[in-house]
């Protein structure tokens, strides 16, 4: 059937206007489809958005969300969709992430992994020794997985099957290793190899940005190692909101349109098909398919009507885990009249400028500690922390001389006993007074932006804050993402697909969810 005689409004209707909607609404749209995207706030961007949020600092650009492009970069979304020629910019920090030791000192991530050797040389010759051979492990890891990633898990391509057995065969001295680095926990990885404090807990609160690093499986949060080694960082300049507007207006040159304040209420479903959408103001939007990149749990739980799959598959989504570890991330961001610097205790002689970096700040007694206070429902003493001066590399997103100090909480309570509006002020006391104890300048507060996880959790639609909508674990990847029978985005509705963080290859800014998602959709729309 043509697209010109389905008598429908589209021929796909995307669901949020996030990055992972956005892709997948561009490479339809680029293929020819009619393609209409609907988003229930009033801007597009989703986990990948940022704006001016603080009143008194209105020339300020602040990151609810992420403010790295990583995993992207280990795509050719970007270079396939031209997104710089409709306006994204980046810059490149090397090194993109530094470890903060509170004593005093810090551990530089370039991108080189050499120089990364000599840098943690500076604390242990032993550890420099053994983090090379680390590495290489890493290295092997993610290049068996990249081909993976970018395939549908279900049927994979032949060649991603392929690459795949050409870099185990590349990385064999890696794969003995690889499996009790995988399976086993990320305190045992560390625990195996490195013995100074300062590396340690640079390691592990790297890992611990996912999940607790005690856990089995906690071993797949070393990869982040490798990505900053081999895929490198990127921000937007201008905001990670300048992602999202250069998608979206790929996708608008493709023919594509974009409806903000557009809540969607029902999937309508007739014979078994996905037909379109109903939205809150009681209206409906017709098409031939339907691509969900919200959670998976509110698409098959919530907006699919009673009976449209069978109990047992929409039990399997409706126990997916979201954060059954018991945290979920906060986010704080501070505009500051004047600059922000890290404490003196900080300072190198070597000229390498820390400001630009992502900044990690957490003993690995301090990331077990903290998984351990939110698993009885604690907002943790001395919580695991990300930050970063979004300003420094970027001045445009601030008043001359001034700075914005982001921060990523990674353990607070999913769910306190006394409720998140008790919580509120003094967790956010908390986290502001160790920010403070990293950063020189917070003196000169304009405003601050602060959120919890149950209010990112309102505003974005996700269960228990969770930013992964499902938690990444062995169990939970590959045709098993986010569960058994809707791998790759399939469901048991002909023609609705999902494309979120919950869906393979997985989180973060990435995009590969809604590319595949995207595939799979443009497949069942040749053949029905």
């Amino acid at each position: 059937m043509s697209p010109a005689t389905t008598g429908t409004d589209a021929d796909v209707l995307v669901i949020g206007g996030g990055h992972n909607g956005l892709t997948a609404g561009c490479y339809l749209a680029g293929a020819g489809r009619r393609v209409v995207l609907l988003e229930a706030s009033e801007r597009i961007g989703g986990m990948t958005a940022s704006s001016a949020l603080i009143p008194e600092a209105p020339d300020h650009v602040i990151h609810p969300c992420a403010v790295d492009m990583i995993f992207i970069r280990s795509t050719d979304i970007v270079s396939d969709l031209r997104l710089s020629d409709v306006g994204l910019r980046t810059e490149t920090p090397d090194p993109s992430y530094v470890y903060l030791h509170p004593e005093g000192g810090s551990i530089a991530f370039f991108r080189d992994p050499a120089r990364t050797a000599a840098d943690i040389a500076r604390f242990s010759r032993a550890d420099a020794e053994a983090y090379p051979k680390f590495v290489a492990v890493l290295r092997g890891m993610l290049a068996m997985a990249l081909p993976m990633m970018g395939t549908d898990p279900v049927r994979p391509a032949p060649g991603a099957l392929w690459a795949a057995v050409r870099a185990a065969v590349a990385h064999r001295r890696s794969l003995r290793p690889l499996l009790p680095l995988v399976t086993g926990t990320a305190e045992a990885a560390v625990n195996e190899r490195f013995r100074h404090p300062a590396v340690r807990s640079a390691l592990l609160a790297l890992a611990g940005g996912g999940g607790p690093a005690a856990t089995e499986g906690s071993g797949l949060g070393h990869l982040m190692v490798a990505l900053l080694h081999f895929v490198g960082v990127a921000r937007p300049l201008g905001g990670m909101q300048q992602l999202s507007e250069a998608l979206a207006s790929r996708f608008r040159a493709s023919g594509g349109q974009i409806r903000t304040s557009a809540r969607v209420r029902e999937i309508v479903v007739v014979d078994g098909r996905a037909r379109g959408v109903r939205l809150e103001d009681g209206s409906t939007v017709t098409a031939r398919s339907v691509i969900a990149t919200c959670d998976p749990y509110r698409a098959i739980c919530e907006l699919l009507p009673d009976g449209a799959i069978d109990r047992s598959a929409r039990a399997r989504i409706h126990d997916t885990p979201a954060n059954v570890h018991g945290a979920a991330p906060a986010v704080l961001n501070v505009a500051l009249a004047g600059p922000a610097t890290l404490a003196a205790r900080f300072e190198r002689t070597d000229g390498v400028d820390l400001r630009g970096a992502a900044l990690l700040m957490g003993t690995e007694e301090s990331v077990r500690g903290s998984y351990e206070a939110t698993a009885r429902g604690e907002m943790p003493a001395d919580p695991l922390l990300w930050g970063a001066i979004t300003t420094a590399g970027d001045p445009s997103q601030a008043p001359a001389g001034q700075d914005t100090v982001y921060v990523y909480v990674a353990t607070t309570p999913v769910s306190p006993p006394e409720g998140w509006p008790a919580l509120r002020d003094s967790a956010e006391k908390t986290v502001h007074a160790k920010t403070a104890r990293y950063f020189d300048g917070l003196e000169a507060e304009l405003g601050r932006w602060f959120e919890t996880p149950d209010e990112m959790s309102a505003r974005l639609g996700v269960r228990n804050g969770s930013v992964f909508h499902v938690d990444l674990t062995l169990t939970r990847v590959g045709p098993l993402r986010p569960a058994w029978g809707f791998g790759g985005g399939r469901t048991p509705v002909g023609g609705l697909f999902l494309g979120s963080a919950g869906s393979h290859p997985g989180p973060g800014v990435f995009g590969a969810p809604g590319k595949l998602a995207a595939a799979m959709t443009a497949k069942f729309l040749r053949t029905n």
